[in-house]
């Protein structure tokens, strides 16, 4: 049909033509640029959604019940609280991989459990991981299986705990296995199968040694604290079972 047409008529059909498929061009362009604009804003939507949720559970920290808070505002930084409150506190920071925190187990066990018996002092028992570089990671499995016992019944964190810094491994290894963590357990009266199982309080492990590295001008393992004050032995490392008790005495007698 279009052999038909004169010249003028030929030229005026090919540009006719050619406004269309320009027409059609930017037309697809436009379908083109919308379509990665809604697949763009979708893209933002999910990324929204995993940020507001935690970023799908990595970054959620588990904060076990039970805990005595040391600093209010951080849920971190807590502790079990072991038998009845007392006239002053005396925090026990320790970490289950730390050879001077077994021998403090040792020395003033004892008379630890002898305080939170009574209404002398309230005893808090605050685990820590700082030895994770030596131990393959079980500071942190053990603190956190601390804390599954602790908040099981904080009671049974004294026979777990001295059971467990008996059998306090040699630094470098790979620690207790967890079934030994929760067998101990079991002896001590309270089941943390799942809890130790699923790891659900290493993220807390991690969370309180941070916050208790901010708590303290320094933190080691053991270090106790009286009513807030650091107490050393004599030779500036950890106390002696005399050293605990002349400084609850000495805190009892400044309450008046």
């Amino acid at each position: 049909m279009a052999r038909n047409l004169d010249p003028h008529q030929r030229d005026a059909r090919l540009q006719e033509i050619r406004r269309q498929n320009e027409a059609d061009r930017r037309r697809a362009r436009l379908l083109y640029g919308v379509a990665i604009g809604v697949v763009v804003a979708l893209v933002a939507v999910v990324v929204v959604a995993v940020v507001l949720s935690g970023g799908g559970g990595d970054d959620e920290v588990a904060y076990p019940e039970g805990t005595t808070l040391t600093s209010p505002d951080d849920p971190a930084s807590g502790g079990f609280l072991v038998g009845e409150p007392g006239e002053v506190e005396v925090v026990v920071y320790e970490d289950y991989q730390c050879p001077f925190c077994r021998d403090l187990e040792e020395e003033s066990g004892e008379l630890l459990r002898e305080l939170a018996a009574g209404t002398d002092a309230s005893l808090v028992r605050r685990p820590v991981a700082i030895l994770d570089r030596v131990s393959d990671g079980y500071s942190s499995r053990a603190a956190a299986a601390a804390a599954c016992v602790g908040e099981a019944d904080p009671d049974a964190l004294e026979a777990w705990g001295a059971q467990v810094f008996a059998e306090q491994p040699a630094e470098g290894g790979a620690g207790l296995p967890d079934e030994r963590l929760v067998a101990i357990a079991s002896e001590a009266g309270v089941d943390v199968g799942q809890c130790v199982e699923e790891g659900r309080y290493l993220g807390w492990a991690t969370a309180t040694t941070e916050a208790a590295a901010a708590e303290l001008d320094r933190l080691s393992t053991p270090t106790v604290l009286v009513d807030g004050e650091r107490v050393t032995g004599a030779d500036g490392g950890y106390p002696s079972p005399d050293d605990l008790r002349a400084a609850v005495d000495a805190a009892l007698g400044a309450q008046g």
